[in-house]
């Protein structure tokens, strides 16, 4: 699949990234329970628009952009925080730097959203009925296809509270002063 090729997910996950909330349950998952955002926000996405997730799927979902992230994405990330650990606001250099390492993993990012695109289109869209309840049940299947459970960090209110800021009607998130998908600290 080309990168240039429109992707809807990459545009809904954008739009619920940017909800201020929705940012900060990615990221406690990610950094405290070792989920991986995109999964985490593919799941959501299938839950509102495509047929159901099912556990084997998941799985070879999540193989397909194991070696990505692992090469590629989890590298860039350190090198951000890192260059932002040392950015004291004095070295123009060393933010310049930073800015180039945030967009290239901002681009590694939809490249995973690129393949997760892709992996789904064997399913038809279709809306779902409850894509709140949905969510959740695919999330807890990427929860235990990870051991979450065993993680004292991990908990079911974690996962409601992401959903239920998924799934907030767009006008309520709205105005929260939220910074746009790929501008993290």
């Amino acid at each position: 699949m080309s990168e240039n090729v429109q992707n809807p997910f990459w545009q809904w996950s954008l739009e619920r990234y940017n909800r201020k909330p929705v940012e900060r349950s990615l990221l406690k998952l990610q950094d405290e329970c070792g989920f991986d955002v995109n999964v985490a926000l593919w799941c959501c996405w299938l839950a509102e628009t495509r047929a159901p997730l099912d556990e084997t799927t998941l799985e070879s979902a999540v193989e397909e952009k194991r070696e990505w992230t692992a090469s590629v994405i989890h590298p860039l990330r350190a090198a951000r925080r890192y260059l932002k650990s040392i950015d004291d606001g004095i070295h123009a250099d060393v933010a310049r730097l930073r800015d180039h390492v945030k967009s290239a993993e901002l681009d590694a990012e939809k490249h995973v959203q690129n393949l997760l695109f892709k992996f789904d289109q064997s399913s038809e869209p279709a809306k779902a009925t409850n894509p709140a309840k949905s969510a959740i049940e695919y999330l807890s299947i990427y929860g235990k296809l990870l051991g979450a459970e065993k993680n004292p960090a991990f908990s079911k209110k974690l996962l409601q509270d992401l959903v239920d800021n998924i799934f907030e009607p767009a006008q309520n998130a709205a105005g929260r002063g939220n910074i746009p998908a790929g501008k993290q600290e």
